[in-house]
């Protein structure tokens, strides 16, 4: 609608920046540097006011990566740059807006029969696709574990029933969709495995760590 642009971060694609705002996080708070403040509270200042005139304005809590496509993968990372930047200030934003976006995706983006994430919603219908993604599922329910436990380990176990599978060798593999035996391809399994791993390990869970090596 608007072209590329000459600046990546000034509105939607949350896919890049909060990204970019969890490393600088995570930079301050592991270094104590503050090398890098001036643009971290610049890209804290897009990110909240673009998610206020979103709740306000759209009527939906998070922000889209490309018009009209909210991804709840990358939306759970504004749920650790909030947490990360309460780690670092002592401010209080995941309270005001990260818990915002988990509670979002836990009602409009999530299937109420698994509590696994669906692949992506969009604003302009207020409508999610009924989309059980496998690399989707590593990622966000990793993320969000913590924001509300119960309804995570609901989904951890039926992502496993559903979403893995082995092959005749006993390894795992990350199945497309739950409706097809087919392997993600391409990036989608690459990050996906890598995921399953961090998630294995967040979820204390040996046998799915084991065999995504």
């Amino acid at each position: 609608k608007y072209g590329q642009g000459p600046d990546p971060i000034c509105c939607r694609n949350i896919m890049y920046k909060a990204h970019l705002h969890v490393m600088y996080g995570l930079y301050q708070l592991i270094t104590g540097s503050t090398e890098f403040e001036p643009e971290y509270n610049q890209l804290t200042d897009i990110i909240i006011r673009e998610l206020i005139e979103n709740r306000q304005n759209e009527g939906f809590d998070g922000i889209v990566c490309e018009d009209d496509q909210y991804f709840p993968v990358c939306n759970s990372q504004i749920v650790i740059v909030m947490t990360v930047h309460d780690m670092v200030f002592g401010t209080k934003y995941y309270d005001e807006y990260g818990k915002r976006v988990s509670d979002f995706i836990a009602t409009k983006i999530s299937d109420p029969a698994t509590k696994m994430i669906l692949y992506k919603y969009h604003p302009s219908h207020d409508q999610a696709e009924a989309y059980l993604s496998g690399a989707c599922n590593t990622w966000g329910l990793t993320q969000l574990h913590y924001t509300n436990p119960t309804d995570m380990q609901t989904g951890y176990e039926n992502f496993k029933r559903l979403l893995v599978a082995q092959q005749l060798d006993g390894a795992l593999y990350l199945k497309e969709s739950v409706h097809a035996s087919d392997t993600a391809m391409g990036l989608e399994e690459w990050f996906g495995l890598l995921y399953a791993r961090g998630k294995a390990r967040e979820y204390q869970d040996p046998d799915l760590w084991s065999g995504c090596m």
